[in-house]
């Protein structure tokens, strides 16, 4: 098509606010095309700007709001084009609730719909963006046989095993050729891999995304989705060349080159070293060679099947000193025994380590793990024994020591102990489970066939790395070093040196003497020691200063200009003060430092569920601010212990107190979450909301049984500067934000506020006797949508995600929420005031850089 027939010559592009869509409208402006871009929202200017920005767009571009589903709204779009791009589709990669109405309704009658128009209103070609997501996953796909546009995703697959986009981008796809073939529509279709470059719209598409995690150490290997890269501005000309060239037909696979993520992953480590790029992130394997060195020949070492001839899994390895002379490497796969035979013949000795570790989601235990370990261990021994191996060293792992739930709680862990297999099942502990039964089979088979066994059960290993990957307690470390607040519960006994780990092997094959089970810890330790340790040896990175469960208790929000009539100490770190000091200053330094502490402020150490050390407390004040209790919103294992008695007898007893006491007035602090989720909100589920219910219902029902003087503040999301030195829940939210997390809290958020007003707001209604009932404590009723956009904008030094608008659902947005505070004179800070005053406060507490 020559230059001057484009002029004049209309297309529409859907979807055009999009990644690939503001490109594909930018070169169509380029070469003279009037455009039609098709945008979810046009009042957006998150949509709309950055594509009125472009050169040619004031003449030659015009805006459509669309609804896929919604048809007319489509024919206005598409109406006097001569051609149609359609792009717009869902792309949702992680957890999909509803597949139906969030995916496959909007991709596969969406496309329908557009098809439809143009064929109506005679548009003369249609070039529909589909992907490598409907090529790839295909696990029946000859393996010896390079991928191509032959090839389609088995749909079957996907359903089985959760891949909805992929599953979507399928049948989208088909219902395309269908509808092409039926009807005698002129389609062409370009199927893109995952699409880099860059960035016009404000937001990021999700291989953008896929990047950025990278980039912050995610170990994701998108099995089922990568194929391959590809530069955004060659996908856009991709799509512009099948349009003007009438000899394209079918589909056109549109990457750079077919490859695995890992080819991905190691340029990226190579071309910025300065971030921290697992060096594969994949699965990891304990056999491939951490821990594993000896002075002596080596004697097994097992070579990933997945990777024949991979300079990763050997390079480190034959570069030892020795090894030209005294290595010999050999390829085996733990489920194939004439392999292992093949490693094992003519050894004295076997030192075991091969097993596959998986401490992230499994999808299918057996065959990931369980198999592996237990078969493989089996196969090991079968052929150690069969060859007349002398000693067989066996690395098991702290994990088939723990979890242990009904260990004596009073006595110290040690090898009689073993991991509850039963527990592992119920709770999914997959990795532990492995490591468990494989060490059992062990024991079993040396019992059986006389077998010389010994085991050595090592913690969380660490030190010096030699091959260039990271195993997962490294990997552990690194997360801990990038903020990740995981506690690894039943994974962490202990941490050991991975050199001290290598020589207990090799003492424990040298010695007879030494029998059964070694625990291999430096100390058995809590993770919170660890990473308190980490913390004060590298002040410089953002270590969470306390990875456990956050009590909102633990001084924030509670600060006032008189005499502080309550404080809580968490009973957890009372237990660390009757060990090591008299109290703990993380929770108190900053209440002591306060003007005014040392004559007006006293200290009570109390335990919600003790009634007499609250009495204590209450002991000859006025008034009381009721504001302790657990707050836990991640995974809850022990609702009722956890969260619910505190909560809940706790604010009886505390009100109990106020009462035989004759306190004047309590101020109870609930929570926006004892208002929303409703009104189906699962309750089996969500137990902090649960929690603040029922303890505020327990509130007003003690009030007026017992005629108590009771006033309620519900503050949303608190934020702004931190007194203490630990995070609140939602201070910890921002933070996380900050980091690129994702989650929307649909069922937490309903508004932001700062400390300083939910202080005032409990000193107001305390002061106030016309004050009564409950206030809704937030700046303004809004979604944790528009609060991340805020956020986005405001810092765009920091990759926060940019959110769906409306993150939760059915909740009507409101600057007027806070009525009965406004009445009593508070001005509530905006904001934008909140995200900077909170960011800096991060920033100057060292959480942030």
């Amino acid at each position: 098509m020559s230059e001057t027939s484009k002029e004049g010559e209309v297309v529409c592009v859907t979807g055009g606010s999009g990644y690939i869509g503001s490109w594909i409208v930018r070169l169509l402006l380029d070469r003279g095309y009037t455009v039609h871009a098709t945008v979810k929202n046009i009042n957006d200017e998150k949509e709309t700007k950055h594509l009125e920005s472009l050169e040619g767009a004031e003449s030659r571009l015009r805006l459509f709001q669309i609804d896929l589903l919604d048809y007319d709204s489509i024919v206005a779009a598409v109406n006097g084009a001569a051609g149609v791009f359609h792009l717009a589709s869902p792309c949702i990669v992680e957890e999909v609730k509803d597949p139906e109405n969030e995916l496959l309704a909007p991709a596969i009658k969406g496309t329908n719909n557009v098809l439809t128009a143009a064929k109506e209103l005679g548009v003369r070609r249609v070039v529909v963006t589909s992907s490598l997501s409907a090529i790839t996953p295909s696990p029946y796909w000859p393996a010896d046989k390079a991928k191509n546009e032959d090839c389609w995703t088995d749909v079957d697959y996907c359903k089985q095993n959760g891949l909805w986009y992929s599953l979507s981008k399928t049948l989208a796809e088909k219902a395309a050729w269908e509808f092409a073939k039926e009807k005698g529509l002129d389609v062409v279709v370009v199927n893109p891999g995952t699409v880099m470059g860059p960035i016009l719209p404000p937001t990021l598409n999700a291989s953008m995304l896929m990047l950025l995690r990278l980039l912050q150490g995610s170990t994701e290997t998108y099995e089922n989705i990568f194929m391959g890269s590809i530069h955004v501005k060659d996908v856009a000309l991709a799509h512009i060349l099948v349009y003007e060239n009438t000899s394209a037909t079918g589909r056109h696979m549109c990457v750079e080159a077919i490859s695995h993520y890992g080819d991905f992953a190691a340029m990226i480590a190579e071309l910025y070293p300065e971030y921290n790029i697992p060096r594969s992130p994949t699965s990891l394997r304990l056999g491939d060679g951490y821990p594993c060195t000896a002075g002596f020949l080596l004697l097994f070492e097992m070579v990933s099947d997945k990777v024949v001839d991979d300079e990763k899994e050997t390079k480190h390895l034959e570069s030892l000193e020795g090894a030209e002379s005294r290595l010999r490497l050999f390829q085996i796969d733990l489920l194939d025994y004439d392999s292992i035979v093949a490693a094992v013949n003519g050894a004295t000795g076997v030192f075991h380590l091969a097993s596959p570790c998986i401490v992230d989601e499994v999808k299918d235990p057996e065959n990931e793990l369980l198999g592996p370990a237990i078969k493989g261990t089996n196969n090991v021994l079968t052929a150690a024994k069969e060859l007349g191996v002398r000693r067989v060293v066996v690395t098991s792992s702290i994990s088939a020591i723990m979890p242990s739930p009904y260990w004596p709680a009073d006595k110290v862990k040690n090898e009689d102990c073993w991991t509850d297999v039963d527990y592992c099942k119920q709770n999914g502990l997959w990795y532990p489970l492995s490591k468990t039964l494989a060490e059992k089979a062990a024991w079993e088979f040396a019992k059986e066939k006389g077998l010389d066994v010994v085991v050595v059960n090592p913690g969380t290993v660490m030190g010096p790395v030699l091959p260039p990957t990271l195993n997962a307690s490294m990997l552990m470390l690194l997360r801990l070093l990038q903020g990740c607040t995981e506690t690894y519960e039943n994974f962490f006994m202990g941490s050991i040196h991975v050199k001290d780990v290598a020589l207990a092997h090799i003492l424990v094959y040298e010695n007879t003497a030494a029998t059964g089970r070694h625990l291999c810890v430096e100390a058995i330790s809590h993770y919170g020691d660890f990473a308190a340790m980490v913390s004060e040896l590298y002040p410089e990175y953002n270590i969470p200063r306390s990875p456990t469960s956050l009590w909102l208790g633990d001084g924030y929000p509670c600060t006032a200009g008189f005499r502080l009539l309550f404080e809580m100490v968490s009973d957890k770190v009372l237990m660390y003060e009757e060990l090591h000091h008299e109290y703990d200053e993380k929770e108190t330094k900053h209440l002591e430092s306060l003007e005014g502490a040392e004559s007006r402020l006293r200290l009570f150490q109390i335990d919600l569920l003790d009634y007499d050390s609250i009495v204590a407390a209450v002991n000859g004040t006025a008034g009381v601010f009721h504001l302790a209790s657990p707050n836990i919103i991640d995974e809850v294992k022990d609702p009722e212990n956890e969260l619910l008695a505190p909560a809940i007898k706790g604010t009886n007893n505390v009100l109990t107190a106020a009462k035989e006491l004759g306190v004047r007035r309590v101020v109870v602090t609930s929570s926006t979450c004892a208002i929303m989720p409703s009104p189906y909100w699962p309750a089996d589920k969500l137990w902090y909301p649960l929690s603040k219910t029922l303890a505020e219902k327990a509130a007003w029902e003690f009030a007026k049984e017992k005629g108590l003087d009771v006033v309620v503040v519900n503050p949303g999301a608190v934020m702004g500067p931190v007194l203490p030195p630990t995070l609140s829940a939602s201070m910890l939210i921002l933070l996380r934000l900050l980091q690129g997390c994702t989650e929307t809290y649909e069922n937490f958020f309903m508004g932001s506020i700062h400390v300083k007003d939910v202080a005032l707001a409990h000193i107001l209604v305390y002061e106030n006797t016309s004050a009564t009932r409950r206030h809704m404590c937030v700046e303004a009723i809004s979604h944790y949508g528009d609060f991340a956009a805020m956020a986005a904008e405001l810092y765009p030094e920091y990759n926060v995600p940019r959110l769906p608008k409306d993150t939760q659902p059915g909740l009507l947005r409101s600057k007027n929420a806070s009525t009965k505070l406004m009445d009593l004179g508070l001005q509530f800070i905006p904001m934008e005031q909140i995200i900077k005053e909170s960011v800096e406060s991060l920033k100057s507490k060292g959480f942030i850089s």
